[in-house]
């Protein structure tokens, strides 16, 4: 904010010389009237006496106009209950009450103008002991609610500024999404197409067998495209979160081996998989809803990114006070450059063929349901030498 002028006591010093050496009393007090006039000040005397009861007394400056009151002096503190914001009310008598004689103290306050709006000002003032009991304060008010508007306006340009700024993010970000997903729709429309068309124009002449190959390739692509829009729906309407965390005691082989079967009639078909499972104790306190969202989607990239015919190898085992659920392959790999990325809402590594499908939310989702079980997923990758993914969770054995 740029600071209001403060009063030049210096100015005031040269004025007072000047006009102790040359001019009237009237002279005087019109000549200050009008140096406090320009810089919009307000001279003011307080007096308490012993008991602490205070007397307001203007010295200088249109009190009425400032407030909309025709202030009555004879109880300041009644002054202040009604004029200081509610807001400002523990700050102004925090202030009071540790004001010392014969120091200058500058402070601001909101007030509240007769008609409702709130207006900004600056308290300078000097507190001396009265000799008959009390003490005195001497002090002038400013009023910078033009400053401190000038100030709000800027915030709020700031405000609207960076508004601006996160819309265009957003926009970014929403043109980025569609584009995506016309891209991971189109591959497995045409997939479908393609496959109808050569059943309808070649069923006489195609054997059962390349019939229900042909079917095979259309029920496994709308699997892909549901699964997809599934994937979108939890990232675009913020249910991830909405799963909870709800641990119970499983068993934890059972589970991974009726996910490892799934798998095996499904992607893993043409892989060589291996379950290596090194625990003492199979049950523990997991949430296996959560699993189920992390599980698959593990073995399916395993599947989908490695040769046919190459292993993935699925091992659990207890590393200090952790679960670890890893799954390793000899596929693409992830390059360097893209490590940092591949767990991004639609990220696809530069070294996956435009022909391989996927919907690219799939470890998005993984790692948000990992770190609601208070976990994370962890991955190692070399690229051309595979991957090993790895799920860490809390051990917890129960008996």
């Amino acid at each position: 904010m740029d600071n209001p002028p403060q009063p030049n006591q210096a100015l005031f010093d040269l004025i007072h010389q000047e006009m102790g050496n040359t001019q009237t009393h009237n002279e005087q007090r019109a000549l200050l009237e009008a140096v406090m006039l320009n810089v919009g000040l307000y001279a003011y005397v307080i007096e308490r006496d012993s008991s602490g009861k205070g007397i307001f007394r203007p010295v200088f400056g249109d009190f009425e106009a400032l407030f909309g009151y025709n202030l009555i002096t004879d109880n300041i503190d009644y002054w202040f209950d009604k004029l200081v914001h509610p807001d400002d009310k523990p700050r102004f008598y925090a202030s009071q009450s540790v004001l010392v004689p014969g120091s200058y103290v500058s402070n601001e306050y909101r007030y509240l103008h007769r008609d409702g709006h709130t207006i900004w000002l600056r308290l300078i003032h000097r507190t001396v002991v009265n000799p008959t009991g009390g003490f005195i304060r001497y002090g002038v008010i400013q009023d910078i609610s033009t400053f401190r508007d000038a100030d709000r306006i800027k915030e709020e340009n700031a405000r609207l500024e960076l508004a601006l700024a996160h819309e265009k993010e957003l926009n970014a970000t929403r043109n980025y999404f569609i584009t995506s997903v016309m891209h991971e729709f189109r591959n497995p429309l045409a997939s479908i197409l393609l496959a109808s068309e050569m059943l309808e124009r070649y069923a006489h002449k195609i054997s059962d067998e390349e019939k229900i190959k042909r079917l095979h390739i259309i029920q496994n692509q709308v699997i892909q495209m549901r699964s997809t829009l599934d994937d979108m729906a939890l990232i675009m309407n913020n249910e991830i979160k909405e799963l909870g965390f709800n641990p119970e005691p499983q068993n934890i082989n059972d589970f991974i081996h009726n996910a490892i079967d799934l798998f095996c009639k499904g992607m893993g078909a043409h892989h060589h998989i291996t379950l290596q499972n090194n625990l003492s104790q199979n049950r523990v306190s997991v949430d296996i809803r959560l699993l189920k969202y992390i599980i698959p989607t593990l073995l399916n990239n395993a599947a989908q990114y490695s040769e046919e015919g190459s292993k993935i190898i699925c091992q659990l085992y207890i590393e200090g006070h952790s679960l670890v659920i890893s799954i390793q392959d000899e596929g693409i790999g992830i390059p360097l450059k893209d490590q940092a990325n591949i767990f991004k809402p639609l990220y696809r590594g530069s070294n996956v063929s435009p022909t391989q499908h996927g919907g690219g939310l799939g470890l998005t989702i993984a790692q948000e349901c990992a770190t609601l079980h208070h976990g994370q997923i962890e991955f190692e990758s070399q690229e051309g030498k595979g991957a090993t993914f790895r799920l860490i969770l809390p051990y917890k054995p129960m008996d």
